[in-house]
């Protein structure tokens, strides 16, 4: 049997991080993807070149973000934004794709206090690397945090270093946990996004209890899908399979999700446990043309209900 309300006060059955921002902010809000035209230090070759085996940038950049300028940026995607999703009250500045804290100290500075100037944006969200932040740049977020939201979110992968280094990551998971701590320890916002599909089921089931652990504000879940022109793609259209463990049915992943649900702390926000990749780059696994992130969230959140699971029921 579910229970009526659950710790986080909803009825959802898992602790959903877009409800506790509506909290935070009186409304809905949505992130605006920028683009501030960074790299990685496994792409340039400071610790490596190619980039994360199974990334390909492209495939997650909404078309504004094409134009140099950040105010067009800004402006294109909250008009975007706000034909989408009418009921949007408030925006936060996404900078996802490669490392945005990967560059000349006060360009960044400037190009993050630039932003925040602008009237309709109200915090950031920087995507970055664990070996890309020092304490210089903590406290420069942390002084912003005063008066606008602040969030560092961490590409962590995996908790385990036989998969980061098979994924050309660049770094351990001692740099990420090390991260992640410093990060909380300056009172910032600290996330952090998972990988699953590398790895074994019952190896991925068992990292939980590390993520767990880690002083996170929230934490992102997405499944492997092969994209094209990667090199883990090319890998597996060569027969090379290790390493790889994809999800082949939407079903069988909607079930392994519930399964880290219910083993993750209750008082952990979850921001996502699904992604989606255009048509046009994804090779694998095939879930059918149509499906969608929505889709597959009411799909899993129904299961939970009927089944009678929610997060952190298995947590201990």
């Amino acid at each position: 049997m579910i229970p009526e309300s659950f710790p986080w006060g909803d009825a959802l059955p898992y602790n959903s991080a877009a409800e506790r921002l509506k909290e935070r902010f009186g409304g809905r809000v949505q992130k605006v993807s920028l683009s501030g035209g960074f790299t990685c230090p496994n792409r340039d070759g400071r610790v490596g070149t190619g980039g994360c085996t199974f990334c390909n940038n492209e495939a997650f950049v909404p078309f504004y973000t094409h134009h140099a300028d950040i105010d067009v940026q800004i402006e294109e995607g909250i008009g975007f934004l706000r034909k989408r999703y009418p009921r949007s009250a408030r925006f936060v500045a996404y900078f996802q794709a490669y490392t945005n804290t990967y560059g000349d100290p006060d360009h960044l500075r400037d190009l993050y206090a630039r932003v925040l100037s602008h009237p309709a944006i109200s915090g950031l969200v920087i995507g970055t690397r664990p070996d890309c932040m020092d304490e210089a740049m903590l406290d420069f977020f942390a002084t912003l945090s005063r008066t606008h939201f602040v969030s560092i979110e961490y590409g962590v992968e995996s908790v385990y270093d036989d998969v980061l280094a098979q994924v050309n990551r660049g770094h351990d998971y001692a740099a990420a946990r090390g991260a992640i701590r410093r990060t909380a320890r300056w009172g910032l916002h600290t996330a952090a996004h998972f990988l699953f599909g590398l790895t074994g089921r019952q190896r991925e089931l068992d990292s939980v209890r590390q993520i767990n652990e880690l002083p996170l504000s929230a934490v992102k879940f997405h499944q492997l899908q092969l994209m094209r022109d990667t090199p883990l793609a090319k890998r597996w259209l060569q027969g090379d399979r290790a390493g790889i463990h994809l999800f082949e049915h939407r079903e069988e992943y909607e079930d392994f999700i519930i399964e880290v649900l219910e083993r993750l702390r209750p008082d952990l926000p979850v921001e996502r446990f699904i992604s989606e990749t255009p048509p046009r780059y994804r090779l694998a696994p095939d879930w059918g043309l149509e499906w969608r992130v929505p889709e597959i969230q009411r799909e899993i959140i129904a299961k939970m209900r009927s089944g009678g699971h929610w997060q952190g029921r298995k947590f201990s």
